[in-house]
């Protein structure tokens, strides 16, 4: 595109994309989340970012399933089971290393996958209708948005962070 290159691997239609000579993109991955809908596997995939002071940090996204369909069925618990599996990569790859998860959780906060995050120790930047970044207490929390749902039926989400 010029602007934005792929950082991570894009696994199930998702992935992560960064400003091309912000960041160095190494330590690649993704993982099923054992939580499958109507479309299939769901994944998270990640990405260790560095900056050009040598500052780094773990990047996870995803997007979780939200139609069941013949066997395929998901709902609640079956979020529930992914965000579980998912913090259990986050730990796995990351440690206790400074991470950002974004994602289409097709879950209210209200639900157990969202909070499953929070109860993990994560912190909620910000939140529209599905979509969420949620970030560790390596970083302070500067602003957080949304954005016009032009053209989406999601509006964009985001959050300016400085690493601790």
């Amino acid at each position: 595109t010029g602007f934005l290159s792929e950082a991570s691997q894009f696994k199930g239609a998702q992935g992560v994309m960064i400003r091309e000579g912000r960041f160095r993109a190494s330590n690649k991955g993704s993982r099923d989340l054992e939580a499958t809908g109507k479309w299939g596997p769901r994944y998270v995939t990640w990405v260790k970012l560095t900056d050009e002071s040598g500052k780094s940090f773990w990047h996870f996204n995803t997007h979780w399933c939200v139609h069941s369909e013949g066997k395929r069925v998901c709902n609640e618990d079956v979020r529930y089971r992914g965000a579980r599996n998912m913090v259990r990569a986050i730990r796995d790859v990351a440690g206790d290393s400074p991470v950002l998860i974004t994602g289409d959780f097709n879950a209210r906060m209200n639900e157990k996958g969202p909070q499953h995050f929070l109860d993990s120790g994560f912190k909620l930047a910000v939140n529209d209708w599905v979509d969420c970044i949620f970030y560790s207490n390596h970083w302070t929390l500067l602003r957080e948005g949304k954005g016009s749902s032009s053209g989406s039926d999601h509006k964009p989400v985001y959050a300016e962070l400085a690493l601790n």
